[in-house]
């Protein structure tokens, strides 16, 4: 069952028109996106958008794959992309509010595309569009610490491809890596594998950034099989799927220096990498720094530069989706 934010993410006719939070999403409702995905990927034309419909990537916070991809997205559905990335060259400098510089993009946009530090903000903007005579899409594009469910699509994406997905396979076994407490691909992507019940978990966490805690108490509710500990290399050896992740020091909290020392104790390398199994896939979300020996690049189990190239993809898959039915 799909846990909705806020109603406000719902048109009247009960459609989605707003994607902030992966918990929206169930198997049911993930799986055509993915085959979709891997349709036009193939090469199949793009569902367009009306003539003149426009596109506004407001990020708000540093970016390079989701931006780009986005854009590539919006752009083969036939928008009219304009982004805003530098705050400094808006009407914000000027004493705009918040409310009325989101609510002029929401006046010249069909679609919004939102990076946004605090999440609060971005379902303020959810709700406050929805008012409006014509309510823009908006989707999340990463908020702050907690939620990247675009990312996450493009994670799950990989993972079918891998047949992670298919339980007629049997049990898989997940593992996730680094900093597990901080990081909003690592919430987003757990909140939608929560829809595969035979998936289990191990955290193999730096010290002092292991999952939070409401997502431990998620896993518990829904009865998954979980463990946290400190033996990468066993651990390794039982993956199905291995899910990387950098220290997300840009939110503070902790000891840098610390940190950067136990991470560098689970840096993959090619030697680590013997210890998957061969049908195993590694991924990570990028940027990377030192948790990757690039060395392993070449390695069929990685699947970091497979889910960049299949991101745009996903991207248009989910754009499509939120379109609203046209009036014949």
């Amino acid at each position: 069952m799909s846990m909705d934010p806020c109603p406000e993410v719902r048109r009247p006719d009960g459609t989605l028109r707003a994607f902030v939070e992966a918990r929206q999403l169930v198997p049911a409702t993930i799986l055509p996106l993915l085959e979709r995905a891997e349709a036009l990927a193939a090469g199949a034309e793009p569902k367009g958008v009306p003539p003149a419909s426009a596109a506004t990537l407001l990020f708000q916070q540093p970016s390079t794959r989701t931006f780009l991809s986005f854009a590539h997205a919006a752009g083969a559905l036939g928008y009219h992309v304009a982004d805003l990335r530098d705050m400094s060259t808006t009407s914000f400098e000027k004493g705009e509010s918040q409310e009325d510089g989101w609510r002029t993009i929401a006046e010249l946009s069909e679609l919004i595309i939102l990076r946004q530090p605090s999440h609060d903000a971005l379902l303020d903007l959810v709700r406050s569009t929805s008012k409006l005579a014509r309510p823009p899409i908006v989707v999340n594009a990463g908020s702050g610490p907690l939620e990247h469910p675009t990312q996450s699509l493009i994670d799950v994406a990989t993972l079918h491809r891998r047949k992670m997905l298919d339980p007629s396979k049997g049990p898989r076994h997940m593992v996730f890596v680094g900093d597990l407490q901080r990081s909003r691909t690592v919430n987003s992507l757990l909140d939608i594998l929560l829809g595969w019940s035979h998936i289990t978990f191990t955290f193999v966490p730096v010290a002092g950034l292991g999952p939070s805690e409401c997502r431990l108490d998620a896993l518990r509710a829904m009865g998954c099989t979980f463990e946290v500990c400190a033996d990468l290399d066993d651990a390794l050896t039982k993956a199905d799927g291995v899910y990387l992740q950098r220290l997300q020091d840009e939110y503070g909290g902790g000891d840098a220096c610390r940190h950067e020392a136990a991470l560098d104790a689970l840096r993959l390398t090619p030697e680590r990498m013997d210890r998957l199994p061969e049908h195993a896939v590694v991924m990570h979300p990028l940027p990377r720094r030192k948790e990757i020996d690039p060395a392993t690049d070449q390695d069929p189990r990685a699947g970091w530069w497979e889910t960049v190239h299949h991101g745009r993809f996903v991207r248009t898959a989910l754009l499509e989706s939120l379109q609203p039915a046209r009036s014949s």
